[in-house]
């Protein structure tokens, strides 16, 4: 199978580049660096050098892989915790998990891949910033926002947040299997 990491070189990303080429599919990742990419090269990922915030670089990258699966892993989180600067960071890191997984479903969606799976703990932007959500949400299922906001982005695509495994299918019945 054919997988675009969005954030391969990450703290996520790295473990997770490692495992799925183990397991043996075509992994094609992200990085910001040249350096990073090198790295990916030398583990077997097909490394891609890209902006989250160009979103038709995105776009023509995520097209090129032609993936079946997107693996959203984007953060921009620095290595060593200062409080300092942490504030910045964490608004840094909001633009990547709201402009950037705009750019990245919209990249998905040309592409035609089939799934895209974020990761467990990040925010996923819907049509606008104050539909964002957070995938590990606290609602009953046939209410989530997570599933609903990424059901619209996303058709047949989400399959739930850690919570809530499955979404509630089409005909709008609570907790029914998706």
């Amino acid at each position: 199978m054919t997988v675009f990491l969005a954030g391969a070189a990450g703290a996520v990303g790295r473990p997770l580049s490692l495992k799925l080429v183990a397991a043996g599919h075509r992994v094609v990742g992200t990085t910001r660096s040249a350096d990073k990419a090198a790295w990916l090269t030398s583990i077997g990922v097909e490394p891609t050098i890209v902006d989250v915030y160009d979103a038709a670089a995105l776009k023509a990258a995520v097209v090129a892989a032609r993936p079946e699966v997107v693996l959203h892993q984007l953060t921009d989180l620095p290595q060593v915790y200062d409080p300092a600067t942490f504030p910045s960071a964490l608004a840094g890191n909001a633009r990547v998990r709201d402009e950037g997984t705009r750019n990245l479903v919209a990249a998905a969606l040309a592409a035609g891949a089939r799934r895209l799976i974020g990761a467990r703990s990040q925010h996923t932007a819907g049509a606008r910033r104050d539909e964002t959500i957070r995938q590990r949400c606290r609602v009953s299922p046939g209410r989530c926002r997570a599933h609903a906001s990424l059901r619209r982005a996303w058709p047949g695509g989400y399959h739930g947040c850690r919570r809530h495994p499955r979404p509630p299918t089409d005909r709008g019945r609570r907790g029914a299997p998706g």
